[in-house]
């Protein structure tokens, strides 16, 4: 079950959450469609079932986040690009779409973790090791016996 808040099908339901705290700083969602490769057989050659959404990022701060967290979905102009496939509808791929767009701008307005770096484990390198062991042993026998 998804929640309302992620969920949404059209623009119009999107633009209704833009008072939410995750839609502030875009501005203009453009919808483009086109034919997608993938599942669907000849329907895929016919129909523009693929959805790429532009969202034009307002906020200077949000957009220096997204282009860290995201730095293949930023363009140089500011707009975020939003980009669906997978599945057969149209319909389908612009929901999935704007799932992905909430879901990127609820991420790019959380702090990130600091992260603390560990060393593996004694028992995780000695795995490693006979792991690499056994692959050098399978290329040794691969190799023609020289007599000279």
């Amino acid at each position: 079950m998804e929640s309302e808040s992620s969920f949404f099908s059209t623009k119009e339901d999107v633009e209704e959450s833009m008072e939410k705290d995750a839609f502030l700083g875009i501005g203009e969602i453009q919808e483009e469609t086109f034919r997608s490769g993938g599942k669907g057989g000849q329907n895929v050659n016919k129909v523009e079932t693929g959805v790429r959404l532009r969202a034009k990022i307002e906020d200077p701060l949000l957009l220096i986040r997204l282009r860290e967290r995201f730095p293949g979905s930023v363009t140089d102009a500011g707009e975020l690009l939003i980009e669906c496939t997978s599945e057969r509808s149209q319909h389908q791929n612009k929901r999935i779409a704007y799932e992905r767009l909430n879901d990127r701008l609820v991420a790019a307005g959380q702090e990130r973790e600091e992260r603390i770096p560990t060393k593996p484990k004694r028992s995780a390198k000695e795995a490693r090791l006979k792991s690499k062991r056994r692959t050098a042993e399978k290329k040794e026998l691969r190799k023609s016996i020289r007599e000279w």
